[in-house]
Order: C-alpha cells, then structure tokens, then sequence
C-alpha cells in the first residue's frame, strides 16, 4: 500500500491493482485505445480490450500481454 505523495506532491490518481485474477482494469480510471492497421503512429500491432490481453493477476498487478496472433 501507498505511504503517500513525496511533500510538495498531489496525488491525483492511485490504482493498487489489487482486484481478483482475471478482471478487467477499472473502468472508472482506466480505458482502452482499440484499434491497429497503423493509426496514430504507423503501429503493426492492434490493441484490444480482450482479458486475454489485459487483466489483473490476483497479486496487485495488471498483466498486458502481447501475443501473435491474426485478429482485426
């Protein structure tokens, strides 16, 4: 858990990932860039919301998975 902000900082957003295996981020403070076929930046890659890409594991971390694979 957090001590806290250093003196002279606001903390302004905190997410301790500390939600069951398996689920998605917080809606409420997190969101997804969906999409690929070279937007933003000529990207190879397509970016999903699927929990196979993106999930907590169960000890306070968000897993974000890159896999090879055909999709979109």
């Amino acid at each position: 858990s957090m001590s806290g902000p250093p003196p002279g900082w606001n903390l302004t957003l905190a997410d301790e990932f500390d939600a069951a295996a398996d689920t998605p981020a917080d809606p409420s403070l997190w969101r997804y860039d969906v999409g690929g076929d070279g937007w933003g930046n000529n990207q190879l890659e397509y970016d999903t919301n699927r929990i196979e890409n993106v999930s907590h594991d169960g000890e306070g971390h968000l897993r974000i998975i890159a896999r090879k694979e055909s999709y979109g």
